[in-house]
């Protein structure tokens, strides 16, 4: 019958799309950029950051240093330098 028939070539069609589609989507080469933190290395980066605190003392100035992993760094101030701003 024609409806039967009609039936029939556009189920073949939609059929020959979807399989076109896949094996297009199969065949091409899908790049994606990946940036991932190794922390497996105990290095340490070394930060330099000019801050400036008005109207407080700079025995009052504390930092608080926490990396990315959430570890607490210790002894930040032994190496930071304070300087009292000219009022």
């Amino acid at each position: 019958t024609l409806s039967g028939a009609s039936v029939s070539i556009f189920t073949i069609f939609v059929l020959t799309v979807l399989l076109y589609n896949e094996f297009s989507q199969y065949l091409s080469k899908e790049e994606r950029e990946v940036i991932v933190v190794d922390f497996s290395l105990e290095e340490r980066v070394p930060i330099h950051i000019n801050m400036t605190f008005p109207n407080t003392l700079c025995e009052h100035a504390n930092f608080h240093i926490v990396d990315h992993t959430g570890e607490e760094q210790l002894q930040v101030s032994e190496d930071l330098t304070r300087t009292a701003s000219g009022q």
